[in-house]
């Protein structure tokens, strides 16, 4: 009961254009994009789709006092392509989908990647800019799940940004 009456208040803050519940076109449209059919059978109570760091933020606000008595339960996906079960897709709780949550920078040698951006399109920025990155095979891979677990054989120092100097 609880989960239903959050995700009634989460469309009311953030309103019904990021918050997606059974029913509507866009939640089975992001409920059926996993590449893992496991992930997709899961039928959560919402899917929410934050813009920015504040909608995040906001929303563990909202959800902590509830998490904290294991009242719901929330995953989050960052492009949908893990496959253990569960973690980025749940039954009857909030999925977090970062998909909104794009942009790659290049300041001062650092580069920043956002949590809903796809290997792809940072191995096509950082070419452009002369710096390369390890990371998987699959350019619509999301940062994410990547980086804090599907490729946990690598090194994490692979994935930190690398300073090039043509002077060097």
């Amino acid at each position: 009961m609880t989960v239903f009456l959050l995700r009634t208040a989460l469309k009311a803050i953030f309103s019904e254009e990021y918050v997606f519940t059974p029913g509507q076109p866009g939640y089975e449209t992001l409920n059926k994009s996993y590449s893992s059919a496991t992930e997709s059978d899961f039928k959560p109570a919402c899917v929410f789709c934050p813009r920015d760091t504040t909608d995040v933020s906001r929303f563990l606000s909202i959800v902590k006092p509830f998490t904290d008595r294991e009242e719901i339960r929330f995953a989050v996906r960052s492009g949908g392509q893990q496959t253990t079960h569960a973690c980025a897709n749940l039954d009857n709780g909030i999925t977090v989908d970062l998909n909104l949550l794009q942009g790659i920078e290049l300041q001062d040698g650092i580069v920043r990647i956002w949590a809903g951006e796809r290997w792809g399109r940072v191995y096509d920025f950082l070419a452009s800019q002369g710096l390369a990155v390890t990371g998987p095979l699959s350019t619509e891979s999301g940062i994410g799940g990547v980086v804090l677990g599907g490729m946990s054989s690598f090194p994490l120092s692979f994935f930190l940004s690398f300073n090039h100097d043509d002077n060097d």
